[in-house]
């Protein structure tokens, strides 16, 4: 039972490996290619806070507070040295 469900967790991180890396392919369009960025990390804050709060029962203001500290980092990295946000 246990080597079932290692075998499938490996095999749905071997397909989302597959699409990750496969995406750049299918999106030639910047504005999709920034929207799909922003929902993965948009997604990867969510499921990080759903672990803590909604598993453990911690209440966190880490989580807003590294994001908010990403998004000033590349606002500030856009603005003043011109990097592009996408």
């Amino acid at each position: 039972m246990m080597a079932r469900l290692s075998q499938f967790r490996l095999r749905g991180l071997v397909f989302l490996a597959v699409v990750a890396f496969s995406l750049p392919l299918f999106l030639t369009n910047p504005f999709h290619y920034g929207l799909a960025t922003q929902i993965a990390l948009i997604a990867g804050a969510v499921v990080g806070l759903n672990l803590l709060v909604g598993f453990a029962g911690q209440i966190s203001l880490g989580h807003a507070g590294f994001f908010g500290l990403g998004a000033y980092f590349s606002a500030i990295m856009t603005s003043t040295y011109g990097w592009s946000a996408i």
